[in-house]
């Protein structure tokens, strides 16, 4: 991020949260799995635990095939989902962000 805001001469106050990859691609991989609308959407109620545990079960079950097909057999998503978060991810944007005039307090 140091070299974005040099790049883009991003004043204080400016405070990229992304980048954009733009382009044809070379090869047309099947898409991968989404999580299902009813896992995501809730009307008029929050959903119980016991839904949610549907939710991603099914999501695992898809995500896992999907895994399976490209050589990572016993994969799924709640199981990366649970890697990621075991370890603190991307502790330098909190200097970053405050460099640039973010208040994260």
């Amino acid at each position: 991020l140091d070299r974005v805001r040099e790049l883009l001469a991003a004043p204080e106050g400016i405070l990229p949260l992304f980048g954009l990859c733009v382009g044809t691609p070379a090869e047309r991989p099947a898409a991968k799995p989404r999580l299902s609308v009813g896992a995501v959407l809730h009307r008029d109620r929050y959903p119980t635990d016991d839904e949610v545990r549907e939710g991603v079960a099914e999501y695992d079950r898809r995500m896992g095939a999907y895994y399976a097909e490209r050589g990572l057999a016993g994969r799924n998503w709640s199981g990366g989902v649970h890697r990621k978060f075991m370890t603190p991810q991307r502790t330098h944007l909190a200097r970053f962000y405050g460099e640039q005039g973010a208040v994260l307090e």
